[in-house]
């Protein structure tokens, strides 16, 4: 399952519930591995959406509830949107300031692109709206994006795993970029000795 727990204070955690179960996954397929998650809010359909690495492919579950129970919406392949069905890594950014949400994601193979895409409501379902390719260059991942001062921080890990590694990130005025340096990400002061 994914469990889902909530703090106050980042020391002290309750469990909430389990937000998406292996029996609501296999009602609709046998692949049960699921990886890298993130929840949107939906307001044109008034429903959270949970966006999770599944097998070859994005799954959107939706709930009325960010805590679940989350439900099989549709399961989608990147591979128009970036060349392979599956994402690298991939995370949910949700831009405070208009409400919108974005799926940060790289490259299914390799990992050596980053791209952008608005979460929303197309043909009834709730889908990727567009997908704008941000970074090309060295293999990243741990995808992450904050905002800050008006600026958008798109940031990555080096490809070393579990191990311990540099953090790096670019820096743009729109969420769509252009991010700069461009195709260069600069390692963030504090993470010079990975």
């Amino acid at each position: 399952a994914v469990p889902c727990y909530s703090s106050t204070d980042a020391v002290n955690w309750k469990f909430e519930g389990n937000a998406l179960t292996k029996e609501e996954l296999l009602q609709h397929e046998r692949m049960t591995w699921v990886g890298r998650l993130g929840v949107a809010y939906i307001k044109d359909l008034d429903k959270y959406a949970l966006l999770v690495q599944h097998g070859r492919g994005v799954l959107i579950a939706i709930s009325d509830s960010p805590l679940g129970p989350f439900t099989w919406h549709q399961k989608i392949s990147m591979q128009q949107m970036i060349g392979t069905p599956n994402t690298g890594d991939q995370t949910v950014f949700t831009d405070e300031d208009d409400g919108k949400s974005y799926l940060v994601c790289s490259y299914g193979s390799g990992r050596n692109k980053i791209y952008v895409s608005e979460i929303g409501v197309k043909d009834g379902k709730v889908d990727l709206l567009d997908c704008k390719e941000v970074f090309r260059g060295q293999g990243r991942e741990g995808n992450c994006m904050f905002k800050y001062k008006g600026c958008y921080y798109m940031c990555a890990s080096d490809l070393y795993g579990w191990d311990g590694s540099h953090a790096y990130y670019m820096v743009a005025d729109n969420i769509r970029g252009p991010y700069k340096p461009t195709n260069e990400m600069l390692v963030m002061k504090g993470a010079e000795n990975d």
